[in-house]
């Protein structure tokens, strides 16, 4: 899930160019920028979203509205890396857009679907709360100030020892639906170099 923001001026052509690029069956055009999608995700193709969470914080750019686009499922090999970074170079070429504090970007790992739920949920407890060891010594020092710590309402601490919800650097809840741990700590990034270091680790 990459969050950013651009202009909406520029919204047909970034629209045109991912179809251009990608091809019809690997990206969902929305019908106009009124019906763009939030939280809706596909397996096969790449969905964009508005997401309110998202804002200009610059005068500069008070123009921009707030996007999420969702990938597909993407695999550790050349052709999803190599599609990656096409998406990414034709979000700031084509569409203009940019990251700022209030952006972020999650990473879904892993298919887990078939696990026994006692078994999914040990895992996934597990996961999190070792997460949460090295959270400070480890992953904060990794990231930008602005996802450090707990003072990210959408990225909180897993080091803690109450965790309910999703709005945590290490959120479990999708595991049961979609087979997935998402990492949510990572900044908003429109660099692959970044991305793909982060996915590595």
């Amino acid at each position: 899930e990459l969050e950013f923001i651009a202009p909406q001026s520029n919204f047909t052509r970034f629209c045109n160019a991912m179809e251009n690029a990608l091809g019809l069956e690997r990206f969902i055009r929305p019908r106009s920028q009124d019906s763009l999608y939030y939280g809706r995700s596909s397996t096969q193709k790449w969905v964009l979203g508005y997401d309110r969470s998202v804002r200009p914080t610059r005068s500069g750019d008070m123009g921009m509205f707030g996007y999420e686009l969702t990938s597909p499922i993407l695999k550790w090999d050349d052709a999803s890396k190599t599609e990656l970074r096409t998406v990414l170079n034709l979000i700031t070429t084509e569409f203009g857009g940019k990251v700022n504090v209030t952006c972020g970007t999650h990473i879904h790992v892993g298919n887990f679907c078939n696990m026994q739920s006692r078994d999914l949920f040990n895992k996934s407890s597990s996961f999190q709360r070792n997460y949460g060891y090295f959270e400070q010594c480890v992953f904060d020092r990794l990231v930008s100030p602005s996802r450090r710590g707990n003072g990210n309402h959408y990225c909180q601490s897993c080091d803690t020892s109450s965790i309910s919800g999703r709005y945590y650097k290490i959120n479990t809840q999708n595991i049961f639906g979609f087979g997935t741990i998402e990492n949510r700590q990572h900044q908003g990034t429109l660099e692959a170099k970044k991305i793909l270091s982060w996915m590595e680790l």
